[in-house]
């Protein structure tokens, strides 16, 4: 029945009621494929990185304020806050890779192969190479 379209035969004497119980159990289906869906991600991610997996499962299932996601309402206020990553950490990220072509200008147009920056300090570079080579 999941399969037909609305212009079938099946559909055209139903009531106000039974559509209602059809998009009821429609959704009620949508979600039980979406969760085992996740499971199944969860299941196969728990081979590769099983501590990862549980960290955001109880996360997901958290009733506290802190280590639960933040409702739709929350997190727009945070963004109209400002305060979704901390600036320290932008900076610190910022200043690590400063000197790489990881750095993004603040002109935001998108980075082609001619604008890449090459970095300036090479030293750990050097090291490499010369540790892969004796």
């Amino acid at each position: 029945m999941w399969g037909c379209a609305v212009d079938d035969v099946r559909f055209r004497d139903m009531s106000t009621a039974q559509w209602m119980w059809y998009g009821n159990v429609y959704a009620e289906e949508r979600d039980q494929q979406y969760k085992l869906a996740r499971n199944m991600v969860e299941y196969l991610a728990s081979f590769w990185n099983s501590e990862a997996v549980q960290d955001i499962r109880s996360s997901r299932e958290a009733t506290s304020e802190e280590g639960r996601f933040a409702s739709d309402e929350e997190f727009e206020k945070k963004l109209e806050d400002g305060a979704v990553i901390d600036r320290e950490l932008i900076e610190a990220i910022q200043e690590k890779y400063k000197n790489t072509n990881l750095n993004a200008s603040n002109d935001n147009k998108p980075k082609g192969a001619r604008d890449i920056k090459l970095p300036g300090n090479i030293d750990n570079l050097l090291n490499i190479i010369k540790d892969s080579v004796e």
